[in-house]
């Protein structure tokens, strides 16, 4: 009949969640097609949402007989939608150049679990980490960080001392360059004797600077070797059993060699350190004093 409008060859049932009219599929699958459509041939589009995203099932069915169907699965409506043009686009597409095929396959009992050749493949994950591998800091071009640590020091005084530290350090991949300050907590000696007494106090502070040389990302194993200049510091008080007090202060500068083995653990915000060092007084040994000093001491270190 003239002025008739043609019969829709697609029909379309959707959920509430991904509605499309059928018209609409039906001008992107025309649009799509590569060839021409066989007249004779109808679609259905059927579109429910579940658990893991969108179940398309398709058909392609010719004088009320299904000749091909499809089950594809999308995370998202929108996705669902491109992949059931896409998937009825190449069904359909290219009856003309099939034309002899479809005559001879006429005669030929359907077979409804013939599968479209065109099958949907959701787009491929991002690779999965776990949180201890994102969680590992490993030397970029440059990385700095900045460190705490308290430990013991032996052989820079007669006896043991413990001491504090705050260092930076710059890498380059292997390479590691750190610097720091120590302070040696203050100690007291007391000796009384005839009536007098006599106090020492003692503490030092010191400036590192030094190279390290590393391996390792999550754990970080490093051999440094650099130089210090420190402070050591004397007080001396004598008090006569008259009640007389004499002060003496003595600063006396130290140029140190350093060796130092550094083991760390690069995982998460705060990085554990622990630090052997090892010091040979070079410049500003006293004949009473040590030349040689060990020193061990446990920290953190935060990256920026």
């Amino acid at each position: 009949m003239a002025g008739a409008e043609p019969t829709p060859w697609i029909s379309v049932h959707t959920s509430q969640s991904c509605e499309i009219a059928a018209s609409s599929v039906e001008q992107r699958v025309s649009q799509a097609l590569i060839g021409e459509r066989a007249a004779e041939l109808e679609a259905s589009v059927d579109i429910e949402e579940n658990s893991s995203g969108y179940e398309v099932r398709l058909s392609v069915a010719r004088g009320g007989a299904v000749i091909g169907s499809s089950v594809i699965t999308a995370p998202t409506c929108d996705e669902a939608l491109d992949a059931s043009v896409l998937a009825l686009a190449f069904a359909l597409g290219g009856q003309s150049n099939r034309a002899e095929t479809a005559s001879e396959q006429r005669d030929t009992p359907p077979d409804p679990q013939t599968r479209f050749p065109l099958e949907w493949i959701p787009p491929p994950a991002e690779p999965f980490e776990d949180d201890r591998s994102r969680a590992v800091t490993r030397a970029s071009a440059r990385d700095v960080r900045l460190s705490l640590m308290t430990g013991l020091d032996a052989g820079t005084f007669p006896q043991a001392t413990g001491y504090v530290a705050a260092g930076m350090a710059v890498l380059w991949d292997a390479l590691e360059l750190r610097g720091g300050l120590r302070y040696g907590v203050p100690y007291v000696e007391e000796s009384e004797q005839s009536g007098r007494s006599a106090s020492v106090r003692r503490d030092f502070g010191a400036l590192d600077l030094g190279a390290c040389y590393g391996f390792g990302d999550l754990w970080r194993l490093s051999s440094c070797a650099g130089a210090e200049l420190g402070v050591l510091r004397e007080t001396q008080r004598l008090r006569s059993a008259a009640g007389d007090e004499l002060d003496t202060d003595v600063a006396a500068p130290r140029l140190s060699a350093v060796l130092r083995a550094l083991i760390a653990h690069r995982g998460g915000l705060i990085h554990p350190e622990l630090e052997l060092s090892g010091l040979a007084a070079a410049i500003g040994r006293s004949n009473d004093s040590p030349w040689l000093a060990v020193r061990i001491a446990a920290g953190a270190a935060v990256q920026f």
